[in-house]
């Protein structure tokens, strides 16, 4: 506020200026959906994508690229076509700070959707060598990315909002509950400080407290 009294002459100096004083503000932990929600989006994503035209497949493969990998919307529409390699089941992503790294197409649906998206793609007239475009050959940016996440959401019955991110956290979430390596889930996210990564762990120890809670409650009864 003071900074646009200045902008607009309203006063001449700003009281702020010589403050050396740090806010902190208390971190927030990352949100995520629960696995009833993950799956009824795969569940949707997987059945519409085979019945629907170009343009909604391309959407619905996008989205479970994000629910499969947990990479960024950005990341996602910048894949190329040449950087999927379905023989090695793998995607080739260009991360931040220009780093490479490679997400793996172990789900059966969704190595069979991006197959057959990748079979499609190839038929359609574009200058964009990216993988994401629409029937005119234009680019699937993060904005149409997470516009049809929230199209498919309401597909699949989910009242709550979703993004891209939570997608993100949620695969980061599940990794780490499942038993892998912290070390590994820092080189699939892409991160380039394990610090980062370290926060999921903070995630899981909320479910695991949950779920010892709910086991608790059982045994008294």
């Amino acid at each position: 506020m003071f900074r646009w009294a200045r902008q607009e002459s309203i006063l001449k100096t700003n009281p702020f200026d010589t403050l050396n004083e740090r806010i902190r503000l208390p971190k927030r932990l990352p949100r995520a959906i629960d696995s009833l929600d993950a799956l009824k989006l795969r569940k949707t994503a997987t059945e519409l994508s085979d019945r629907s035209g170009f343009d909604a497949h391309c959407k619905k493969t996008a989205v479970s690229l994000l629910l499969e990998t947990g990479i960024r919307v950005g990341e996602l529409s910048g894949i190329q076509i040449e950087d999927v390699s379905l023989a090695d089941r793998c995607i080739k992503i260009h991360g931040k700070g220009n780093r490479q790294r490679f997400v793996y197409l172990l789900s059966t649906a969704t190595f069979e959707t991006v197959s057959s998206f990748l079979a499609k793609r190839k038929h359609v007239a574009s200058q964009s060598s990216k993988l994401f475009v629409n029937e005119e050959g234009k680019q699937l940016t993060p904005p149409l990315v997470r516009r049809a996440l929230s199209e498919l959401r309401k597909s699949a019955g989910i009242g709550r909002h979703i993004t891209p991110h939570m997608l993100r956290h949620t695969c980061a979430s599940q990794w780490l509950e499942s038993g892998l390596d912290i070390r590994y889930v820092q080189k699939l996210l892409g991160h380039h400080s394990i610090s980062t990564t370290e926060i999921y762990t903070h995630v899981s120890d909320q479910s695991l407290r949950e779920a010892l809670l709910r086991a608790n409650g059982l045994r008294k009864r």
